[in-house]
């Protein structure tokens, strides 16, 4: 297959911070050596067209979560109040 048509293609952690932004990808259970070589298998046989949808979508992904929108959550996570299970409350705050 000539280079022009290749489309890569993406293989990561289900555990890592970026698999729910990246779901185009392959996602693998990395201490599960056989999904990970089934996953490798998977993307060496993946057609070219579900190669292309899949590359476009993790490149839009990438365009819309830049290092910007990613800095600005990470501040806006810092600075809101974190609300507190039911059992932090002091008992008189649940009893009516």
């Amino acid at each position: 297959m000539p280079t022009g048509h290749r489309r890569p293609y993406l293989l990561t952690s289900r555990f890592a911070g970026a698999a729910n932004e990246l779901d185009a990808a392959l996602l693998v259970n990395p201490y599960d050596t056989e999904a990970v070589a089934g996953a490798i298998a998977r993307a060496l046989s993946m057609p070219l067209d579900e190669r292309r949808t899949r590359h476009e979508a993790l490149y839009r992904a990438l365009l819309a979560n830049d290092i910007k929108f990613w800095t600005e959550r990470f501040l806006t996570a810092l600075t809101r109040p974190r609300s507190h299970p039911t059992w932090l409350r002091p008992v008189s705050t649940l009893v009516s």
